[in-house]
C-alpha cells in the first residue's frame, strides 16, 4: 500500500507556485547511505494557503562542497532559510553550519512518526504543491510504499519522502492549519463526506 495515495501526489503537482519574498523557507535533508541517489535536498515554501516545493537535488557520494554551493545558489534566488538535516552525519551538519547555513538536526528515531502524520495530512487535505517540473519528487512519492505492517519501506524511493518529512516538520499542520483539523473533526461524516480513521486520513 502506498504511504500517500497516488491521486492526491497528482493533485499536487503544479506549474507554478506563487509566494511573497518574505515567505518563511526550509530545506529539509536526507543524508542517506550508499547507493543510488540516497542524498536528497529539498527546499519548500510556506505560501499563504500551502507549502510549495520549489526544488529538489538527488546524487550520490556528493562532495559537501558541491552541496553548499547549491544551497547558496537557492539563497541568492530564495532568500534565507533554515536547514532540518538528518542528524545521522554529523560531519555534513557542522560543514554546513560553517558554511553559514542554520541547521536542526532531525533524529529520524523520535520524528520519523511524527514527521509522516504530518506529512499525510498536508497531502490529505491538500495544503502541499509540487512544481510539475519536479517529476522526480512525483516518481518517488508514488513508488513509497509501506509493509504490511504500516512501516514505510525503507528503499532508494524513501529519499526523497524523509527529506520532505524533515523539511515539513518546521511547518507542523496542526500549528499551520488548526482550521482544517476543527472542520474534520467536526464533520460528522468524515473527510470528503464518509466515515474515515485516522490511518486513512494520514496515510501512516
Amino acid at each position: 500500500r502506498p504511504v500517500v495515495e497516488a491521486g492526491l501526489i497528482d493533485e499536487a503537482m503544479q506549474e507554478e507556485i506563487e509566494y511573497m519574498r518574505t515567505a518563511p523557507i526550509c530545506v529539509g535533508i536526507d543524508w542517506g547511505i550508499e547507493g543510488e541517489d540516497s542524498l536528497c535536498i529539498m527546499l519548500g515554501v510556506r505560501a499563504e494557503a500551502y507549502v510549495g516545493i520549489m526544488e529538489v537535488m538527488l546524487g550520490s557520494g556528493v562532495l559537501i562542497d558541491k552541496i553548499t554551493k547549491r544551497l547558496w545558489d537557492w539563497y541568492k534566488q530564495y532568500g534565507e532559510f533554515e536547514v532540518f538535516a538528518d542528524q545521522s552525519h554529523p560531519f555534513e551538519n557542522r560543514e554546513l553550519e560553517e558554511a553559514g547555513f542554520p541547521v536542526q538536526r532531525v533524529d529520524f528515531r523520535k520524528w520519523r512518526d511524527f514527521g509522516f502524520k504530518n506529512l499525510g495530512r498536508f497531502f490529505a487535505f491538500r495544503r502541499i504543491k509540487i512544481l510539475k517540473e519536479l517529476d522526480i519528487v512525483s516518481d518517488r512519492l508514488k513508488a513509497f510504499r509501506k509493509d504490511k505492517y504500516g512501516r514505510p519501506i525503507k528503499d532508494i524511493n524513501a529519499h526523497v519522502a524523509d527529506a520532505l518529512m524533515c523539511m515539513l516538520i518546521r511547518f507542523p499542520f496542526m500549528e499551520e492549519f488548526p482550521d482544517d483539523i476543527r472542520v474534520h473533526e467536526e464533520d460528522e461524516q468524515g473527510w470528503l463526506g464518509k466515515e474515515v480513521s485516522d490511518d486513512e486520513v494520514l496515510f501512516f
